[in-house]
Protein backbone atom coordinates (compact mmCIF):
# COMPACT_ATOMS: atom_id res chain seq x y z
CA UNK A 1 0.00 0.00 0.00
CA UNK A 2 1.09 3.62 -0.56
CA UNK A 3 1.80 5.13 2.85
CA UNK A 4 -1.21 4.27 5.00
CA UNK A 5 -3.85 5.07 2.38
CA UNK A 6 -6.17 2.18 1.58
CA UNK A 7 -9.62 1.54 0.14
CA UNK A 8 -10.76 0.67 3.66
CA UNK A 9 -9.58 3.99 5.07
CA UNK A 10 -11.17 6.03 2.26
CA UNK A 11 -14.49 4.18 2.57
CA UNK A 12 -14.54 4.60 6.35
CA UNK A 13 -13.92 8.33 5.84
CA UNK A 14 -16.98 8.49 3.57
CA UNK A 15 -19.18 6.62 6.02
CA UNK A 16 -18.02 8.88 8.86
CA UNK A 17 -18.69 12.21 7.14
CA UNK A 18 -22.01 10.93 5.79
CA UNK A 19 -23.18 10.27 9.33
CA UNK A 20 -21.65 13.38 10.90
CA UNK A 21 -23.08 15.80 8.33
CA UNK A 22 -26.32 14.02 7.28
CA UNK A 23 -25.12 14.13 3.68
CA UNK A 24 -28.00 12.09 2.27
CA UNK A 25 -30.36 14.85 3.40
CA UNK A 26 -28.35 17.53 1.57
CA UNK A 27 -30.76 18.96 -0.99
CA UNK A 28 -30.58 21.97 -3.31
CA UNK A 29 -33.15 23.04 -5.88
CA UNK A 30 -35.14 19.88 -5.18
CA UNK A 31 -32.12 17.66 -5.96
CA UNK A 32 -30.27 15.41 -3.51
CA UNK A 33 -26.60 16.27 -3.99
CA UNK A 34 -24.51 13.64 -2.24
CA UNK A 35 -25.58 10.60 -4.34
CA UNK A 36 -24.56 12.52 -7.47
CA UNK A 37 -20.99 13.17 -6.36
CA UNK A 38 -20.24 10.30 -3.95
CA UNK A 39 -18.79 7.71 -6.33
CA UNK A 40 -16.96 10.24 -8.51
CA UNK A 41 -15.41 11.80 -5.40
CA UNK A 42 -14.27 8.35 -4.28
CA UNK A 43 -12.32 7.79 -7.50
CA UNK A 44 -10.92 11.32 -7.39
CA UNK A 45 -9.60 10.59 -3.92
CA UNK A 46 -8.06 7.24 -4.90
CA UNK A 47 -6.27 8.96 -7.78
CA UNK A 48 -5.20 12.08 -5.86
CA UNK A 49 -3.77 10.02 -3.00
CA UNK A 50 -1.90 7.79 -5.44
CA UNK A 51 -3.77 4.67 -4.35
CA UNK A 52 -5.26 3.91 -7.78
CA UNK A 53 -4.40 4.84 -11.33
CA UNK A 54 -7.07 6.46 -13.50
CA UNK A 55 -10.05 4.10 -13.75
CA UNK A 56 -10.45 4.41 -17.54
CA UNK A 57 -7.15 5.65 -18.96
CA UNK A 58 -8.31 6.12 -22.55
CA UNK A 59 -8.92 9.83 -23.13
CA UNK A 60 -11.11 11.01 -25.99
CA UNK A 61 -9.40 13.44 -28.33
CA UNK A 62 -10.98 16.71 -29.45
CA UNK A 63 -11.80 15.03 -32.78
CA UNK A 64 -13.47 12.12 -30.96
CA UNK A 65 -15.63 14.54 -28.97
CA UNK A 66 -16.70 16.45 -32.09
CA UNK A 67 -17.50 13.18 -33.85
CA UNK A 68 -19.58 12.04 -30.86
CA UNK A 69 -21.46 15.35 -30.79
CA UNK A 70 -22.22 15.14 -34.52
CA UNK A 71 -23.56 11.60 -34.08
CA UNK A 72 -25.66 12.77 -31.13
CA UNK A 73 -27.06 15.65 -33.17
CA UNK A 74 -27.95 13.33 -36.06
CA UNK A 75 -29.74 10.94 -33.69
CA UNK A 76 -31.70 13.71 -32.00
CA UNK A 77 -32.89 14.99 -35.39
CA UNK A 78 -33.55 11.72 -37.23
CA UNK A 79 -33.91 9.07 -34.48
CA UNK A 80 -35.12 11.08 -31.53
CA UNK A 81 -36.89 8.56 -29.28
CA UNK A 82 -39.35 11.18 -28.08
CA UNK A 83 -40.78 11.38 -31.63
CA UNK A 84 -41.89 7.77 -31.80
CA UNK A 85 -42.27 6.54 -28.23
CA UNK A 86 -45.07 4.11 -27.53
CA UNK A 87 -46.44 2.43 -24.45
CA UNK A 88 -44.50 -0.66 -23.46
CA UNK A 89 -44.47 -2.93 -20.41
CA UNK A 90 -40.76 -2.44 -19.79
CA UNK A 91 -37.74 -0.26 -20.52
CA UNK A 92 -34.27 -1.82 -20.83
CA UNK A 93 -31.19 0.40 -20.76
CA UNK A 94 -28.21 -1.68 -21.82
CA UNK A 95 -24.61 -1.62 -20.63
CA UNK A 96 -22.22 0.28 -22.95
CA UNK A 97 -19.55 -2.45 -22.84
CA UNK A 98 -20.28 -5.27 -25.31
CA UNK A 99 -18.75 -8.64 -26.20
CA UNK A 100 -19.20 -9.30 -29.93
CA UNK A 101 -21.96 -6.69 -29.92
CA UNK A 102 -23.86 -8.28 -27.03
CA UNK A 103 -24.51 -6.83 -23.58
CA UNK A 104 -23.83 -10.00 -21.59
CA UNK A 105 -25.61 -8.82 -18.46
CA UNK A 106 -28.99 -8.03 -20.01
CA UNK A 107 -29.06 -10.32 -23.04
CA UNK A 108 -30.95 -13.25 -21.48
CA UNK A 109 -33.64 -10.91 -20.12
CA UNK A 110 -33.82 -9.01 -23.40
CA UNK A 111 -34.44 -12.18 -25.41
CA UNK A 112 -37.46 -13.01 -23.25
CA UNK A 113 -39.11 -9.59 -22.96
CA UNK A 114 -37.95 -7.67 -26.06
CA UNK A 115 -41.35 -7.74 -27.80
CA UNK A 116 -42.89 -5.75 -24.96
CA UNK A 117 -39.84 -3.62 -24.13
CA UNK A 118 -38.45 -0.28 -25.27
CA UNK A 119 -34.69 -0.81 -25.57
CA UNK A 120 -32.08 1.95 -25.33
CA UNK A 121 -28.40 1.51 -26.16
CA UNK A 122 -25.26 3.53 -26.91
CA UNK A 123 -24.89 6.17 -29.60
CA UNK A 124 -22.76 3.86 -31.75
CA UNK A 125 -25.31 1.04 -31.57
CA UNK A 126 -28.17 3.42 -32.37
CA UNK A 127 -26.23 4.96 -35.25
CA UNK A 128 -25.62 1.56 -36.87
CA UNK A 129 -28.88 -0.28 -36.15
CA UNK A 130 -32.30 0.99 -37.16
CA UNK A 131 -34.17 -0.68 -34.32
CA UNK A 132 -32.00 0.82 -31.56
CA UNK A 133 -32.47 4.28 -30.04
CA UNK A 134 -30.11 6.04 -27.67
CA UNK A 135 -30.43 8.09 -24.53
CA UNK A 136 -26.69 8.81 -24.80
CA UNK A 137 -27.43 11.38 -27.51
CA UNK A 138 -29.11 13.50 -24.83
CA UNK A 139 -26.24 12.77 -22.49
CA UNK A 140 -23.66 14.05 -25.00
CA UNK A 141 -25.52 17.34 -25.38
CA UNK A 142 -26.04 17.60 -21.62
CA UNK A 143 -22.26 17.36 -21.12
CA UNK A 144 -21.74 20.13 -23.68
CA UNK A 145 -24.35 22.36 -22.05
CA UNK A 146 -22.81 21.68 -18.65
CA UNK A 147 -19.42 22.77 -20.00
CA UNK A 148 -20.86 25.93 -21.61
CA UNK A 149 -22.90 26.93 -18.56
CA UNK A 150 -20.15 26.36 -16.01
CA UNK A 151 -18.37 29.76 -16.42
CA UNK A 152 -21.63 31.61 -15.72
CA UNK A 153 -21.90 29.93 -12.29
CA UNK A 154 -25.69 29.85 -12.55
CA UNK A 155 -25.86 26.83 -10.26
CA UNK A 156 -22.95 27.56 -7.94
CA UNK A 157 -23.66 26.31 -4.43
CA UNK A 158 -22.96 28.23 -1.22
CA UNK A 159 -23.85 25.23 0.94
CA UNK A 160 -21.47 24.85 3.91
CA UNK A 161 -21.09 21.12 3.21
CA UNK A 162 -18.84 21.90 0.26
CA UNK A 163 -16.20 23.71 2.28
CA UNK A 164 -16.60 21.39 5.27
CA UNK A 165 -15.93 18.29 3.16
CA UNK A 166 -13.06 19.92 1.27
CA UNK A 167 -11.49 20.83 4.61
CA UNK A 168 -11.94 17.35 6.06
CA UNK A 169 -10.45 15.75 2.94
CA UNK A 170 -7.43 18.06 3.20
CA UNK A 171 -6.99 17.21 6.86
CA UNK A 172 -7.45 13.45 6.44
CA UNK A 173 -5.52 12.82 3.19
CA UNK A 174 -3.45 15.97 2.60
CA UNK A 175 -4.92 16.50 -0.88
CA UNK A 176 -7.13 19.25 -2.28
CA UNK A 177 -10.36 18.53 -4.14
CA UNK A 178 -12.42 21.05 -6.12
CA UNK A 179 -15.76 19.92 -4.72
CA UNK A 180 -17.47 23.08 -6.00
CA UNK A 181 -16.60 22.20 -9.59
CA UNK A 182 -17.63 18.57 -9.13
CA UNK A 183 -20.92 19.67 -7.58
CA UNK A 184 -21.73 22.08 -10.40
CA UNK A 185 -20.96 19.55 -13.16
CA UNK A 186 -23.15 16.87 -11.63
CA UNK A 187 -25.96 19.23 -10.63
CA UNK A 188 -26.39 20.75 -14.12
CA UNK A 189 -26.17 17.41 -15.92
CA UNK A 190 -28.68 15.81 -13.54
CA UNK A 191 -31.11 18.72 -13.86
CA UNK A 192 -31.08 18.61 -17.68
CA UNK A 193 -31.26 14.85 -18.11
CA UNK A 194 -33.85 14.14 -15.46
CA UNK A 195 -36.36 16.28 -17.38
CA UNK A 196 -35.62 14.40 -20.60
CA UNK A 197 -36.00 10.98 -18.99
CA UNK A 198 -39.23 12.01 -17.24
CA UNK A 199 -40.71 12.95 -20.62
CA UNK A 200 -39.67 9.58 -22.06
CA UNK A 201 -40.88 7.46 -19.13
CA UNK A 202 -44.18 9.33 -18.76
CA UNK A 203 -44.94 8.48 -22.41
CA UNK A 204 -43.85 4.83 -22.36
CA UNK A 205 -45.45 4.25 -18.93
CA UNK A 206 -43.52 1.03 -18.24
CA UNK A 207 -44.21 -1.29 -15.32
CA UNK A 208 -40.47 -1.54 -14.63
CA UNK A 209 -37.18 -0.11 -15.84
CA UNK A 210 -34.17 -2.41 -16.12
CA UNK A 211 -30.65 -1.03 -16.31
CA UNK A 212 -27.02 -1.96 -15.74
CA UNK A 213 -24.83 0.20 -13.50
CA UNK A 214 -27.31 2.50 -11.77
CA UNK A 215 -24.63 4.26 -9.70
CA UNK A 216 -23.51 6.23 -12.76
CA UNK A 217 -27.06 6.74 -14.11
CA UNK A 218 -28.77 8.57 -11.26
CA UNK A 219 -30.67 10.84 -13.65
CA UNK A 220 -32.55 7.83 -14.96
CA UNK A 221 -33.37 6.51 -11.49
CA UNK A 222 -34.34 10.01 -10.31
CA UNK A 223 -36.78 10.44 -13.20
CA UNK A 224 -38.25 6.99 -12.54
CA UNK A 225 -38.77 7.83 -8.85
CA UNK A 226 -40.86 10.88 -9.75
CA UNK A 227 -42.93 8.83 -12.22
CA UNK A 228 -43.29 6.11 -9.56
CA UNK A 229 -41.75 3.42 -11.79
CA UNK A 230 -39.73 0.67 -10.05
CA UNK A 231 -36.11 0.36 -11.19
CA UNK A 232 -34.28 -2.96 -11.30
CA UNK A 233 -30.48 -3.07 -11.56
CA UNK A 234 -28.94 -6.09 -13.27
CA UNK A 235 -25.63 -7.02 -11.64
CA UNK A 236 -22.63 -6.54 -13.92
CA UNK A 237 -19.61 -6.83 -11.64
CA UNK A 238 -18.28 -7.15 -8.13
CA UNK A 239 -20.63 -5.92 -5.38
CA UNK A 240 -18.85 -5.50 -2.06
CA UNK A 241 -18.79 -3.58 1.19
CA UNK A 242 -15.98 -1.45 -0.25
CA UNK A 243 -17.67 -0.60 -3.55
CA UNK A 244 -19.24 2.80 -2.91
CA UNK A 245 -21.69 2.33 -5.75
CA UNK A 246 -23.53 -0.11 -3.48
CA UNK A 247 -22.28 0.13 0.10
CA UNK A 248 -24.28 2.21 2.59
CA UNK A 249 -23.69 0.76 6.10
CA UNK A 250 -25.67 3.40 7.99
CA UNK A 251 -28.42 4.20 5.50
CA UNK A 252 -31.96 2.87 5.20
CA UNK A 253 -33.06 4.70 2.05
CA UNK A 254 -30.87 6.38 -0.55
CA UNK A 255 -32.13 8.84 -3.20
CA UNK A 256 -31.67 7.70 -6.80
CA UNK A 257 -30.96 4.08 -5.86
CA UNK A 258 -32.74 1.13 -7.57
CA UNK A 259 -35.69 -0.59 -5.92
CA UNK A 260 -34.35 -4.06 -6.69
CA UNK A 261 -31.03 -5.68 -7.58
CA UNK A 262 -31.02 -8.92 -9.53
CA UNK A 263 -27.86 -10.70 -8.44
CA UNK A 264 -25.71 -13.49 -9.87
CA UNK A 265 -25.74 -15.34 -6.53
CA UNK A 266 -26.43 -14.96 -2.80
CA UNK A 267 -22.86 -13.96 -1.91
CA UNK A 268 -23.17 -10.44 -3.29
CA UNK A 269 -26.06 -9.06 -1.28
CA UNK A 270 -25.17 -11.06 1.83
CA UNK A 271 -21.67 -9.55 2.01
CA UNK A 272 -22.61 -5.95 1.18
CA UNK A 273 -24.53 -3.37 3.29
CA UNK A 274 -26.90 -2.24 0.55
CA UNK A 275 -29.70 0.18 1.64
CA UNK A 276 -32.20 -1.69 3.76
CA UNK A 277 -35.23 -0.85 1.63
CA UNK A 278 -33.76 -2.49 -1.50
CA UNK A 279 -34.92 -6.01 -2.40
CA UNK A 280 -32.95 -8.78 -4.10
CA UNK A 281 -33.55 -11.63 -6.46
CA UNK A 282 -30.96 -14.23 -7.44
CA UNK A 283 -31.16 -14.87 -11.19
CA UNK A 284 -27.84 -16.60 -11.74
CA UNK A 285 -25.59 -15.52 -14.59
CA UNK A 286 -26.80 -17.00 -17.89
CA UNK A 287 -23.88 -15.51 -19.82
CA UNK A 288 -21.34 -17.30 -17.62
CA UNK A 289 -22.78 -20.72 -18.26
CA UNK A 290 -23.35 -20.04 -21.96
CA UNK A 291 -19.74 -18.96 -22.45
CA UNK A 292 -18.47 -21.80 -20.28
CA UNK A 293 -20.15 -24.33 -22.60
CA UNK A 294 -18.37 -22.81 -25.59
CA UNK A 295 -14.94 -23.42 -24.04
CA UNK A 296 -15.61 -26.71 -22.25
CA UNK A 297 -13.38 -28.56 -24.72
CA UNK A 298 -10.48 -26.16 -24.19
CA UNK A 299 -7.73 -28.03 -22.36
CA UNK A 300 -6.03 -26.66 -19.27
CA UNK A 301 -2.26 -26.42 -19.35
CA UNK A 302 -0.26 -27.22 -16.21
CA UNK A 303 2.05 -24.50 -14.86
CA UNK A 304 0.25 -21.88 -16.91
CA UNK A 305 -0.62 -18.77 -14.85
CA UNK A 306 -2.96 -15.93 -15.84
CA UNK A 307 -2.72 -12.49 -14.20
CA UNK A 308 -6.00 -10.61 -14.71
CA UNK A 309 -5.60 -6.85 -14.54
CA UNK A 310 -7.94 -4.22 -13.19
CA UNK A 311 -7.12 -0.85 -14.72
CA UNK A 312 -6.68 1.10 -11.50
CA UNK A 313 -3.88 -1.21 -10.26
CA UNK A 314 -2.72 -2.43 -13.67
CA UNK A 315 0.86 -1.15 -13.58
CA UNK A 316 1.57 -2.55 -10.12
CA UNK A 317 0.15 -5.94 -11.04
CA UNK A 318 2.06 -5.94 -14.35
CA UNK A 319 5.33 -5.28 -12.53
CA UNK A 320 4.65 -8.15 -10.14
CA UNK A 321 3.64 -10.55 -12.95
CA UNK A 322 6.80 -9.74 -14.91
CA UNK A 323 9.06 -10.25 -11.90
CA UNK A 324 7.29 -13.51 -11.10
CA UNK A 325 7.82 -14.82 -14.64
CA UNK A 326 11.47 -13.72 -14.58
CA UNK A 327 12.20 -15.54 -11.32
CA UNK A 328 10.08 -18.66 -11.86
CA UNK A 329 10.82 -19.71 -15.43
CA UNK A 330 8.92 -23.01 -15.05
CA UNK A 331 5.64 -21.07 -15.39
CA UNK A 332 4.13 -19.76 -18.60
CA UNK A 333 2.75 -16.37 -17.54
CA UNK A 334 0.11 -14.28 -19.34
CA UNK A 335 -0.88 -10.77 -18.29
CA UNK A 336 -4.44 -10.00 -19.45
CA UNK A 337 -5.36 -6.33 -19.71
CA UNK A 338 -8.72 -4.93 -18.71
CA UNK A 339 -10.66 -3.89 -21.87
CA UNK A 340 -10.24 -0.21 -20.97
CA UNK A 341 -6.43 -0.43 -20.68
CA UNK A 342 -4.01 0.73 -23.36
CA UNK A 343 -2.12 -2.15 -24.98
CA UNK A 344 0.50 0.17 -26.49
CA UNK A 345 1.44 1.45 -23.04
CA UNK A 346 2.17 -2.03 -21.71
CA UNK A 347 3.96 -3.15 -24.87
CA UNK A 348 6.13 -0.03 -24.57
CA UNK A 349 7.03 -0.91 -20.98
CA UNK A 350 7.86 -4.49 -21.96
CA UNK A 351 10.09 -3.26 -24.78
CA UNK A 352 12.06 -1.13 -22.30
CA UNK A 353 12.52 -3.80 -19.63
CA UNK A 354 13.07 -6.68 -22.03
CA UNK A 355 10.85 -9.51 -23.21
CA UNK A 356 10.80 -12.94 -21.55
CA UNK A 357 10.25 -16.24 -23.31
CA UNK A 358 7.65 -17.27 -20.69
CA UNK A 359 5.78 -13.93 -20.43
CA UNK A 360 3.15 -12.48 -22.77
CA UNK A 361 0.49 -9.75 -22.81
CA UNK A 362 -3.10 -10.44 -23.85
CA UNK A 363 -5.72 -7.83 -24.75
CA UNK A 364 -9.31 -8.56 -25.89
CA UNK A 365 -8.35 -11.71 -27.85
CA UNK A 366 -8.70 -14.57 -27.32
CA UNK A 367 -12.04 -14.57 -25.50
CA UNK A 368 -11.35 -14.15 -21.78
CA UNK A 369 -13.22 -17.37 -20.97
CA UNK A 370 -11.09 -19.35 -23.37
CA UNK A 371 -7.96 -17.81 -21.88
CA UNK A 372 -9.03 -18.57 -18.31
CA UNK A 373 -9.82 -22.16 -19.26
CA UNK A 374 -6.30 -22.61 -20.69
CA UNK A 375 -4.67 -21.67 -17.38
CA UNK A 376 -4.22 -23.81 -14.32
CA UNK A 377 -4.16 -20.81 -11.99
CA UNK A 378 -5.42 -17.24 -12.19
CA UNK A 379 -3.94 -14.42 -10.11
CA UNK A 380 -5.44 -11.00 -9.41
CA UNK A 381 -6.72 -8.49 -6.88
CA UNK A 382 -10.44 -7.78 -7.30
CA UNK A 383 -11.42 -8.29 -10.93
CA UNK A 384 -14.82 -9.79 -11.73
CA UNK A 385 -12.89 -12.18 -13.95
CA UNK A 386 -11.56 -13.92 -10.83
CA UNK A 387 -15.07 -15.01 -9.89
CA UNK A 388 -15.82 -16.06 -13.45
CA UNK A 389 -12.71 -18.21 -13.44
CA UNK A 390 -14.04 -20.13 -10.46
CA UNK A 391 -17.02 -21.26 -12.53
CA UNK A 392 -14.58 -22.60 -15.13
CA UNK A 393 -12.65 -24.56 -12.51
CA UNK A 394 -9.49 -22.45 -12.51
CA UNK A 395 -7.56 -22.26 -9.24
CA UNK A 396 -7.32 -18.74 -7.83
CA UNK A 397 -4.75 -16.80 -5.78
CA UNK A 398 -5.04 -13.16 -4.68
CA UNK A 399 -2.35 -10.49 -4.45
CA UNK A 400 -2.35 -7.94 -1.62
CA UNK A 401 -2.51 -4.71 -3.61
CA UNK A 402 -4.84 -1.67 -3.31
CA UNK A 403 -8.45 -2.83 -3.62
CA UNK A 404 -7.89 -6.21 -1.97
CA UNK A 405 -10.56 -5.14 0.54
CA UNK A 406 -13.13 -6.04 -2.11
CA UNK A 407 -12.22 -9.69 -1.55
CA UNK A 408 -12.11 -9.62 2.28
CA UNK A 409 -15.06 -11.99 2.85
CA UNK A 410 -13.42 -14.69 0.74
CA UNK A 411 -10.06 -14.22 2.43
CA UNK A 412 -11.56 -14.28 5.93
CA UNK A 413 -13.53 -17.43 5.11
CA UNK A 414 -10.27 -18.96 3.81
CA UNK A 415 -11.83 -19.57 0.40
CA UNK A 416 -8.80 -18.11 -1.40
CA UNK A 417 -5.25 -17.45 -0.24
CA UNK A 418 -3.92 -13.89 -0.40
CA UNK A 419 -0.15 -13.23 -0.63
CA UNK A 420 2.10 -10.19 -0.69
CA UNK A 421 5.31 -11.33 -2.48
CA UNK A 422 6.27 -13.35 -5.55
CA UNK A 423 7.92 -16.00 -3.36
CA UNK A 424 4.71 -16.40 -1.37
CA UNK A 425 2.81 -16.42 -4.66
CA UNK A 426 4.85 -19.37 -5.89
CA UNK A 427 4.07 -21.29 -2.68
CA UNK A 428 0.38 -20.42 -2.92
CA UNK A 429 0.22 -21.60 -6.54
CA UNK A 430 1.79 -24.92 -5.59
CA UNK A 431 -0.84 -25.41 -2.86
CA UNK A 432 -3.81 -23.90 -4.73
CA UNK A 433 -6.88 -26.08 -5.01
CA UNK A 434 -10.60 -25.66 -5.62
CA UNK A 435 -12.17 -25.14 -2.19
CA UNK A 436 -15.09 -22.91 -3.10
CA UNK A 437 -18.61 -23.54 -4.30
CA UNK A 438 -18.86 -21.28 -7.33
CA UNK A 439 -22.68 -21.31 -7.15
CA UNK A 440 -22.49 -18.99 -4.16
CA UNK A 441 -21.22 -16.37 -6.61
CA UNK A 442 -22.90 -17.49 -9.85
CA UNK A 443 -25.99 -19.55 -9.21
CA UNK A 444 -27.78 -21.70 -11.78
CA UNK A 445 -29.62 -19.32 -14.12
CA UNK A 446 -33.38 -19.09 -13.78
CA UNK A 447 -35.24 -20.62 -16.71
CA UNK A 448 -37.89 -17.91 -17.20
CA UNK A 449 -37.82 -14.29 -16.10
CA UNK A 450 -41.59 -14.14 -16.35
CA UNK A 451 -41.78 -15.87 -12.96
CA UNK A 452 -40.13 -12.92 -11.20
CA UNK A 453 -41.32 -9.96 -13.28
Amino acid sequence: MKNDISVKRICEFFWRIETNHNLFEWKEGGIYIWPLIRFKLYYLLTEKTGLFEKAHPFQATGFDKIKLLLKATYLLIFKNPIKFLSKKDYVLIKHPRKVNGIDLYSNALEQEIKKKTFIFDTIDEAFEKKYIVSLDAYKAWAYLLTYLMKPFKLYESKHPNLKIIESEIQKEFDVSIDLTGLYQDQYIKFKILKKVYRTIFSTIKPKKIFLVGAYFRQEIVGAAEIENIPVVELQHGVITKYHLGYSYPEAVKIPYFPNEIWCFGNYWHQSTPIPKDVSFKVIGAPYIYDLAKKVENTSQEKNRVLFTSQGVIGLELFDLAYKFAKKFKNYKVTFRLHPSENLNKYEGILKKIGSLSNFSISHKAPNIFELIKMNEVQVGVFSTTLFEGMVLGTKTVLIDLPGIEYMKPMIEQKKIECVASIDDLNEAILKAHLTYDSKIYYDTPIQEFDSIL
